[in-house]
């Protein structure tokens, strides 16, 4: 058990049903690596969400360490952390 966040090893944090539905619209689009990353747009479009709320989930999952964003030239990524 991780004692610092009170949930098992492994485990995932409380997600809203919107975060919810972004990190299984990563997962279906197989981004779980950095190099497998996907942009906004193509999350928006897989998941068919609004891209401003869209990416205010993206930050919120960020901020728990689901999801890692990486800075490409043009546009950033997004992918599975865990």
């Amino acid at each position: 058990m991780d004692m610092q966040q009170g949930t098992p090893t492994g485990a995932m944090p409380d997600m809203t049903d919107q975060q919810r539905k972004v990190y299984d619209t990563l997962k279906r689009l197989n981004a779980i690596a950095p190099d497998k990353g996907k942009t906004a747009d193509d999350i928006m479009k897989a998941g068919k969400f609004p891209k401003g709320q869209m990416l205010a989930w993206i930050q919120e999952l960020e901020k728990k360490g689901i999801v890692k964003r990486v800075a490409r030239d043009k546009a950033a990524w997004y992918y599975v952390a865990r």
